[in-house]
């Protein structure tokens, strides 16, 4: 699974610093949007110290991938996959 504080974190423009656990690296690109810890002290600080030093790319690539997980687009996607499975929509008022 994946921790709803990291899609809360991507939505709010800010980076994430985490371990590669569960769904965590399908979510993630670390060096991008996030970085990768161990989950030690030294590795979180140079985590950090990485984004710091450019951290306005880091929190726009947090965003940006925040869009994946919008709602209505996830919404959207499956209510496609089950009209092309079950044909619930009509060529009628769609």
């Amino acid at each position: 699974g994946v921790p709803m504080t990291i899609l809360e974190s991507l939505s709010y423009s800010i980076p994430v610093i985490s371990t590669d656990v569960g769904g965590i690296g399908d979510v993630l690109s670390f060096g991008t949007d996030s970085e990768l810890t161990d989950g030690g002290a030294d590795s979180i600080i140079a985590a950090l110290s990485k984004i710091q030093a450019d951290y306005g790319r880091y929190s726009r690539a947090a965003y940006d991938k925040s869009g994946r997980f919008d709602y209505r687009k996830v919404n959207g996607v499956i209510l496609d996959e089950l009209d092309t499975v079950l044909g619930w929509r009509t060529s009628e008022g769609q």
